[in-house]
């Protein structure tokens, strides 16, 4: 329970902390404007010239790598960089404008084939067959009998649950509904809600006891359309931890099929797609289990998970955990989700597949852009740091070390203030690392160690190389 207590707070104080950070009177923090950030870009272009012998690296007079131990004015936060600093190889970073895409019926199409061409299309709308609430039971029973119940299960409430289950089996068909494929978008309606906008949704079943499901959503509240495949329907509970549990994954327990023939397999995937823009800019282990409130379960499996964004000129969009604005705010005429491709690989093949958001590239705006010396850099990630965590700084339960171990340039899309779904893809610094808690005396113990899986690909800061303002990923600007 110590550890549970300890995982969710981590998350709590990361999102809720750095949130309600105190923006200080700085001109690296204040609002941003996308013209003048294309003005400053164009106004001096860094470029490596051909046959010179030089490299983005060294134009930029950036290490290998960045050292700092700096604390806040508490001296309850520290921060300890030892730093890889990853620089593209690259000539120079390009800077492009986007704006929101869709998905088409193609693009439907195209996934179903992809990812189960061969399967027997079923009535969407059809409610689950007897079989389905049958496995159910079965379940149910195994758990029963092995005594390993959870915090939704009970030896009080089990039977009621079977009984239950046993009543809708009696009730369902006994078999699904064939029907010709059908890739339209149809108007997604909630009774609550109203329309909700348009949606394509597949049902198929790739065996006797698998359905699959593709739904594609044009516009998820705002945020920007989004396509899913899930392999097994029954599976949604396992999907939801898969996307958000990178913490504490027993890595000895490893698919059978290696990391990388999983790689290769996921490559494969979005290269058949036709996204050949596309590059795997990310990696990792993740669980189906509840091991993020607790410990791992016999039940739980761990599959390799694989990240693509898209890459402009052949440097790629770096990829983070934050998915961008997903709630209307209100410094915003519209929210929108990053675009990314995540695919998750077990020893059947493909168990789920998102891809969020596509960008429509309208234009490249500048082949190579103005950027700071890598001095500059870490002159505001050391000024900067320590304010942007404030609030860490001053907690009075507990002690933070943020440890950084890599500093990397990369591609970023910004948008601004009331400009909505129109953005910049511009040139970034970010910031990876671990963060260790330690409880002060009285307060509730925290697991020992740092949550390295979980801020492996969250950026503890974002700093426009173009500029060296600071940029909220949890906003977008």
């Amino acid at each position: 329970m110590k550890k549970s207590i300890s995982i969710i707070l981590a998350l709590l104080l990361l999102t809720t902390m750095a949130a309600c950070q105190k923006t200080p009177d700085s001109p690296i923090v204040k609002g941003k404007n996308l013209e003048n950030i294309v003005d400053k870009a164009i106004d001096s272009p860094v470029v490596v010239e051909p046959d010179s012998g030089d490299d983005l690296r060294q134009l930029l007079e950036a290490p290998e790598r960045f050292t700092l131990k700096t604390e806040g004015v508490s001296g309850n936060l520290g921060i300890y960089v030892d730093a890889n600093v990853v620089v593209p190889k690259a000539a120079s970073m390009p800077v492009a404008r986007v704006t929101m895409g869709q998905f088409s019926q193609e693009d439907v199409k195209k996934l179903y084939e992809v990812l189960h061409g061969d399967a027997k299309p079923i009535d969407p709308d059809s409610p689950p067959n007897s079989t389905y609430y049958l496995d159910q039971i079965q379940y149910l029973r195994e758990k029963k009998t092995s005594g390993d119940y959870d915090d939704k299960l009970s030896a009080e409430n089990i039977d009621d649950l079977i009984n239950e289950l046993m009543e809708q089996a009696a009730s369902a068909p006994d078999s699904y509904e064939e029907v010709e494929l059908d890739f339209s978008f149809h108007e997604n309606m909630d009774e609550n809600k109203g329309p909700l906008g348009l949606y394509a949704h597949l049902k198929f079943r790739p065996d006797d006891n698998t359905i699959s499901e593709i739904n594609v959503i044009q516009d998820s509240y705002g945020t920007g359309a989004y396509a899913e495949y899930i392999r097994d329907n029954m599976k949604n509970q396992e999907t939801n931890m898969i996307t958000t549990n990178y913490m504490h994954v027993d890595k000895s327990d490893l698919p059978d099929m290696m990391q990388d023939e999983a790689k290769k397999l996921a490559q494969n995937t979005v290269t058949k797609l036709g996204v050949s823009e596309f590059v795997c800019t990310g990696e990792r282990i993740v669980s189906t289990g509840s091991s993020i409130y607790g410990e791992s379960t016999e039940h739980d499996e761990n599959m390799y998970e694989f990240m693509f964004t898209r890459k402009i000129n052949e440097v790629p969009i770096t990829y983070t955990n934050d998915e961008g604005l997903t709630t209307v705010h209100d410094a915003y005429f519209q929210p929108w989700m990053y675009e990314t491709i995540r695919i998750f690989i077990d020893d059947e093949g493909v168990f789920y597949l998102k891809w969020s958001s596509p960008y429509v590239v309208k234009e490249i705006v500048s082949e190579s852009s103005t950027m700071l010396p890598f001095s500059d850099i870490q002159d505001i990630f050391e000024e900067m740091a320590p304010i942007i965590y404030d609030n860490w700084d001053r907690d009075e339960m507990y002690s933070y070390e943020m440890k950084v171990t890599e500093a990397r340039l990369g591609l970023m899309r910004v948008t601004e203030q009331d400009v909505g779904d129109s953005g910049l893809i511009i040139p970034v610094w970010d910031f990876f690392g671990t963060l260790t808690l330690k409880s002060k005396p009285g307060q509730p113990t925290v697991a020992e160690g740092d949550d390295g899986g979980l801020y492996t690909y969250t950026s503890f800061l974002t700093i426009n190389a173009i500029d060296g303002s600071i940029i909220d990923r949890e906003l977008g600007y």
